[in-house]
């Protein structure tokens, strides 16, 4: 924890006041990196491009998040499943104007389970296969009715594209 406060020029203090530990702070940093990919599918970002972007970053940060995972992290995915189950109802909502039924809220909490065991077993195997390979075989198991509802469309995602000229530069 010293060497975290004097990297971070803060004091314990403030660190206790945020974090309950130093594994709390792959937690905080997965969170943001999510809001930054996944969570801006159906807003600025199509599914192929949230995905990997979040996937290279998993990819990129791998030896860091592997040792706070393996040192005492006790994120079960629950904190997960809940910030991204409000930001697909969000998206869903108030970005793509789609009506939740029944159908499809299953279909999320279906989604959300298939995120998190993929996401895991993934980490858990090195991130392997790369980024981009899995980026696609994890795409395929996204239920249709909710790729659909939340895939941006292409005269749309063009029109983001346009007024970026690096799509992750963002992101990284």
């Amino acid at each position: 924890i010293d060497d975290i406060c004097q990297v971070a020029s803060i004091s314990k203090q403030t660190f206790y006041s945020r974090f309950s530990s130093k594994y709390d702070i792959a937690n905080w940093y997965c969170a943001r990196f999510e809001e930054r990919t996944l969570c801006q599918i159906g807003r600025t970002l199509t599914w192929e491009e949230g995905v990997l972007a979040h996937f290279t970053t998993i990819s990129k940060q791998s030896n860091f998040l592997r040792w706070t995972s393996y040192n005492g992290s006790k994120d079960t995915g629950e904190a997960t499943k809940v910030r991204r189950r409000a930001a697909i109802l969000e998206t869903l909502q108030n970005h793509r104007k789609v009506e939740v039924d029944q159908r499809l809220q299953f279909l999320i909490e279906a989604y959300l389970d298939m995120e998190i065991f993929l996401c895991t077993e993934w980490f858990r195997v090195g991130c392997n296969p790369s980024a981009d390979i899995f980026t696609t075989y994890y795409l395929d198991c996204v239920p249709a009715k909710l790729y659909q509802a939340m895939q941006l469309p292409s005269s749309e995602a063009q029109q983001i594209e346009k007024t970026l000229e690096e799509p992750f530069s963002r992101f990284y």
